[in-house]
């Protein structure tokens, strides 16, 4: 299954950045169908990888803590029941990240409301420009003031499937590199960059970019851990994505995403991290109709292989 929906996704892109500069390391996108450049101008649903920016803010917002739980039996019992992929039981932020339980964050986003989570979120770097300095797209935050302005329908239920990454929401691949950045580094923003220095034939550096901050969230250090191990966690606790990273002579923090498109295939989203004490590179990969957020990961791991083989070879 996994070899048919990577041979039948069309689209795809991956951006590969520096968290702690913004510097891009890699920017590439694929298409048998356009020519346009779908890593900064194309717009996909987050899917679960938003899960990370909304368990972020209602961890720093006190919305809960890291002891709050809610149960998951498969089906969230308001809004007509919208489920889960699995049946969780009673669950914590941080295995609502690992096993990307949708009723944890039905819960967040109907109880509390999406606009307090996109508020943190688009300050991380999803809908904001990521100051690449060339032609990108912002995206869309989903909200009711969106939808109000574009003549679209807008109810309770967005704010529960937006805390999920999934009602309005579209974002660029880079967008997603930066906002993973964001989260990582500890809430510091960077203008994502491919300008490293300017250079005489001879060696002498005639212009140094330097790391230039869009903007700098509040991100406790224990609401980082909490985060950052549970991201860790959704590697090393499965046994598909460890297999993928299982070479690497570092750890790999991440998360998966699978988004609903209305077509017959999902699309297949991941952004993971490395080092995953100390991250250096963060990497994102998009698959439109990838089917799963796997096949992405799969992609992503074979970025993760070459930069950190790059000095034995």
């Amino acid at each position: 299954k996994q070899i048919e929906a990577l041979a039948a996704s069309e689209t795809g892109a991956i951006t590969a950045i520096d968290p702690n500069t913004g510097e891009a390391l890699a920017i590439a996108s694929y298409s048998t169908v356009s020519s346009l450049n779908f890593a900064l101008q194309g717009t996909f649903a987050p899917g679960s990888t938003y899960k990370v920016g909304s368990a972020l803010a209602a961890l720093e917002e006190g919305y809960i803590s890291d002891s709050t739980t809610y149960v998951c039996n498969h089906t969230y019992p308001h809004l007509g029941g919208p489920t889960c992929l699995g049946n969780h039981g009673t669950t914590d932020v941080h295995e609502a990240i690992e096993v990307s339980c949708n009723i944890f964050f039905y819960y967040l986003g109907h109880g509390w409301g999406l606009d307090n989570i996109t508020e943190y979120t688009k300050r991380l770097g999803l809908g904001s420009k990521t100051g690449i300095g060339l032609g990108e797209r912002t995206g869309i935050v989903a909200s009711e003031g969106y939808c109000e302005e574009h003549d679209l329908e807008w109810s309770e239920f967005d704010d529960a499937t937006g805390a999920i990454g999934q009602s309005k929401h579209a974002y660029t691949p880079l967008q997603l590199s930066v906002y993973m950045s964001t989260v990582v580094n500890g809430g510091t923003r960077y203008a994502a960059h491919i300008l490293k220095s300017i250079r005489t034939r001879g060696g002498e550096i005639l212009l140094e970019k330097n790391a230039e901050v869009l903007d700098r969230v509040s991100i406790s250090e224990e609401n980082h851990k909490i985060l950052m191990n549970a991201m860790s966690s959704v590697v090393s606790s499965s046994s598909v994505l460890s297999s993928y990273f299982g070479d690497l002579e570092v750890s790999v923090g991440g998360k998966t995403g699978t988004a609903e498109t209305g077509r017959e295939m999902s699309n297949a989203l991941f952004s993971g991290f490395a080092p995953a004490e100390k991250p250096e590179i963060v990497v994102s990969c998009v698959l439109e109709e990838g089917d799963a957020g796997n096949n992405a990961a799969k992609v992503t791991a074979k970025v993760f292989d070459a930069y950190f083989g790059a000095d034995e070879e």
